[in-house]
């Protein structure tokens, strides 16, 4: 049995003891001493053990020294009295590495700075669209509403969500019209987008993925071909019938703005794709946007 540990130590110009951070111990049954198995991988050595320690945690730590760029880092490692002796490793971070991994997270933090900013986006777009069809339902005129919404919505686009309540009721009654059908749909109001239909995972499906599990995560394709050509042929059976149905009445096209197909709705066993349900006739550049 091995034991080994590992820790993170760091220190600035102004102090005179190094302080302890990050720590890591544990255990590992094995032959061969100087090759065993940590959370970071396989580790040859103390040497590699402090490498991969200070691999792992230098851009962490220096997230607590942000005003701070003379600090230093440096990693330990040692295997433990039981086991065979071996010299205590230390590693110690370079300027320039230090120097790296501070921008790497100046970088990191601009960029999730951007996706916060991207949320917040959405999240009031979100709030916009949710606001137009509460005014509309208690009794503001759709004109003062589109006037109001013009820098941000079109008026097809108030339009659309105005109606989307209405057009979620017509398409899910079209669907329950076919019971067996509807038993596999899932459809939603999806805004902008129209309403949004789905198939859902049969009985059969749920047992294939219980296979598919049991083969360590293959895909249904790669553990039971026969299986997973029978699932794609049932589903696409039922998305050409649901795609008739909707195309009867209603304009129907994938995500991405384009006529929809059984290919796209099951594009594989176990996966499907949503498709947007609209009113003959609508089109807006940018509902795909929103």
């Amino acid at each position: 049995m091995i034991y080994y540990k590992a820790w993170i130590e760091t220190r600035t110009s102004s102090a005179t003891r190094w302080e302890h951070h990050e720590h890591l111990e544990g255990e590992e049954e094995n032959e061969q001493p100087e090759l065993y198995f940590t959370d970071s991988g396989m580790c040859s050595g103390t040497d590699d053990l402090a490498q991969q320690m200070l691999d792992r945690f230098l851009t962490s730590v220096l997230r607590d020294y942000p005003d701070q760029p003379d600090v230093e880092v440096r990693a330990h490692a040692q295997i433990d009295e039981q086991t065979p002796a071996e010299p205590p490793a230390i590693r110690q971070a370079s300027s320039d590495t230090v120097a790296e991994a501070r921008e790497a997270l100046r970088l990191r933090s601009l960029a999730q700075g951007l996706r916060s900013a991207c949320s917040q986006v959405f999240t009031a777009r979100s709030s916009l669209q949710k606001a137009v069809v509460t005014a509309h339902d208690q009794g503001l005129d759709r004109n003062t509403i589109t006037t109001a919404a013009a820098p941000e919505l079109s008026a097809d686009q108030v339009a659309r969500l105005i109606d989307a309540s209405v057009l979620f009721g017509e398409v899910r009654t079209l669907v329950r019209s076919r019971p067996a059908l509807a038993a596999r749909t899932s459809v939603r109001d999806g805004g902008l987008l129209g309403v949004t239909v789905k198939l859902l995972w049969t009985t059969e499906d749920e047992e294939a993925e219980e296979l598919r599990e049991r083969g360590w995560n293959e895909t249904i394709e790669e553990y039971d071909r026969q299986l997973a050509s029978t699932l794609l042929t049932a589903a696409r059976n039922a998305a050409d019938e649901l795609l008739a149905l909707l195309s009867s009445q209603f304009q129907v096209l994938s995500l991405g703005g384009h006529p929809a197909t059984p290919e796209w709705m099951a594009p594989d066993a176990l996966v499907y794709e949503s498709v947007a349900v609209r009113r003959a006739g609508q089109t807006d550049s940018k509902a795909s946007a929103a």
